[in-house]
């Protein structure tokens, strides 16, 4: 599966990035070394600089080499779209991507930071949540705009929900490439599992599509999600799909493990896996299969079942509850990348998560409840519109993304402020520069 940046915003946020780290670096006077540290922790000297290039020097070699300011501007571009980036995939951008690993953590300096996956490959990780806005294929005209026009960028639709358009879908889909959205895409399997436990049948497409409408709902049938027509459309569209979950088969795990290769082999790239905790109590969950998925190395592990997990326990304690969970997940694997499905509370800001979605920014709309993230994670603001909390709650839970170190909407609003270096070995200076 192609992902490719078609949106432009990640290319001018990049460029507004190393616009001043590169007048910054040309100011410098070249006789006293400037180094960084590359990915694998060896000190290189930045040397020299053009309009083309950055001229950079080993400690251990007297030669030279440059990598292209054009290419790191692409690969600053890259990561802020991926916001996770193995040292493989730096080598589109430079051979000599242990040194480009480091100049990017440098240049991002704050909000990123290179990490050892659980089988040891490098990677560069952004700090923040990226918030992916779900229900948006069958949200509102007005809804949609919402989402454009305060910061929305990222979605969450379900395949479950798509497949419905039938030929409106690729007016769809053009309508999200056109506003420079991206999507992860839910296979829909908890919608099916949800239907079937609700008492309707499960039909073929080919059955499904001969009944009428009348017929449908008399039969009370749902029709079947296949893994040839799920990857079909993540290929059909893969420019627009950050990413996409499995078609899991609840309470069958062989089944599940099945469509995961399918989905991987059809698409060329692999489903986000999905882990669910007990519901009842949390400290009966299979951790073991946490573990099991970690250890695969997956970029990104989602964690599923926690909407309702805690109800029991009462609204006072359910937020509690949850918290209890992440404290022994993050305990256990502390530099993995976990998504968190439903989630959208101030627990997103207690505990590194990689990236979160929720339908809850419609409430905005519905009863003027807004994210303040604070002493409690939403209030009413009942003197304000519903318009102008809906697009409050859109842009505060954009703005998680650029939260690094402490610093809230850095990225967002291009601020920019260099430190001033210091003097380390009396000879030698690291360039610190912060966003």
């Amino acid at each position: 599966m192609n992902m490719a940046l078609s949106g432009s915003q990640f290319d001018v946020r990049a460029k507004q990035i190393l616009k001043p780290f590169i007048r910054k670096v040309s100011k410098f006077s070249f006789n006293v070394p400037r180094y960084f540290l590359t990915g694998t922790k060896k000190r290189n000297n930045i040397v020299g600089v053009t309009k083309e290039k950055l001229v950079i020097k080993t400690d251990a070699s007297k030669e030279k080499f440059s990598i292209s300011i054009q290419k790191i501007e692409q690969a600053i571009s890259f990561i802020l779209y991926k916001r996770i980036v193995n040292r493989k995939e730096l080598e589109k951008y430079s051979n000599y991507n242990s040194a480009l690993m480091g100049l990017l953590e440098m240049i991002l300096f704050e909000v990123a930071r290179i990490q050892k996956s659980v089988k040891g490959v490098l990677q560069i990780r952004l700090i923040g949540v990226r918030f992916f806005f779900s229900g948006m294929d069958r949200c509102s005209e007005a809804d949609f705009q919402t989402i454009v026009h305060n910061g929305g960028t990222f979605i969450l639709c379900s395949y479950f929900y798509l497949r419905e358009k039938g030929k409106s879908l690729e007016a769809f889909m053009n309508k999200l490439k056109d506003n420079g959205l991206k999507m992860i895409l839910d296979s829909g399997a908890f919608s099916i599992h949800n239907a079937l436990e609700k008492g309707k049948t499960l039909v073929s497409a080919a059955r499904y599509n001969s009944l009428t409408a009348k017929q449908r709902a008399e039969m009370n049938v749902v029709k079947e999600i296949t893994v040839n027509d799920f990857a079909a459309v993540l290929n059909e569209y893969s420019d627009m799909i950050y990413g996409y979950f499995n078609l899991d088969v609840m309470g069958d795990a062989k089944a599940s493990a099945y469509n995961f290769n399918q989905l991987k082999q059809l698409t060329g790239k692999s489903p986000i896996p999905v882990w669910h905790c007990d519901v009842i109590n949390w400290r009966e969950s299979d951790f073991e299969l946490l573990n099991e998925m970690v250890n695969e190395d997956y970029e990104i592990v989602a964690l599923g079942a926690t909407v309702p997990l805690g109800k029991n326990a009462g609204p006072q304690r359910q937020n509690k509850v949850k918290e209890e969970l992440f404290e022994e997940i993050f305990k256990r694997h502390p530099e993995q990348c976990f998504h968190w499905l439903g989630g959208s509370s101030d627990l997103l800001l207690k505990f590194p998560f990689f990236s979160a979605d929720s339908s809850g920014w419609i409430q905005g709309r519905k009863t003027n409840q807004i994210y303040s993230f604070e002493e409690q994670s939403t209030e009413k603001m009942n003197d304000w519109s519903k318009e102008r909390c809906l697009a409050y709650n859109v842009f505060a839970l954009s703005s998680l993304e650029y939260i690094g170190e402490g610093i809230q909407g850095s990225l967002l609003f291009n601020e920019f402020e260099p430190k001033k270096t210091r003097e380390l070995d009396n000879s030698v200076q690291q360039l610190e520069f912060a966003i």
